[in-house]
């Protein structure tokens, strides 16, 4: 059985506080906590832009993604978070900017009523394999 690892990585915001990792790998296999458009500083990138804010998120995961040797084409599975089905648009042209380029992951998008700040519009959690 493989170890388990929680990794926070530097170059992602500040862990939120409580019972928290960013990133857990266990063998190939890779869960990242849902990223928001907080940068490596904890500041929030493009308040009130879904499209400004989805990018950070994709930045954060390659972030995460990098944190254990992989990039965004090990991505197998995203769960988008939006809180307007306006933000559709955004968050797809953010996806296909990072992700075009590499065999799409299975994806869910879900509307809900609010996300955990209320300047936060869109919110994307992922699994990943490494290859190995």
């Amino acid at each position: 059985m493989p170890s388990i690892e929680r990794i926070d990585p530097e170059t992602l915001a500040p862990a939120p506080g409580g019972r928290y990792a960013h990133v857990v790998r266990a063998g190939n296999l890779v869960w990242i906590a849902g990223q928001t458009a907080r940068n490596a500083a904890g500041e929030l990138v493009g308040p009130g832009d879904a499209l400004t804010q989805s990018r950070q998120i994709y930045q954060n995961l390659r972030a995460a993604m990098e944190s254990v040797g992989g990039g965004l084409e090990h991505l197998t599975k995203v769960t988008i978070y939006l809180t307007d089905e306006a933000h559709t648009g955004a968050s797809r042209q953010a996806q296909d900017e990072y992700v075009a380029a590499y065999p799409a992951p299975a994806s869910t998008m879900v509307i809900v009523k609010a996300l955990a700040r209320p300047e936060y519009l869109v919110e994307v959690e992922a699994f990943a394999v490494l290859p190995g």
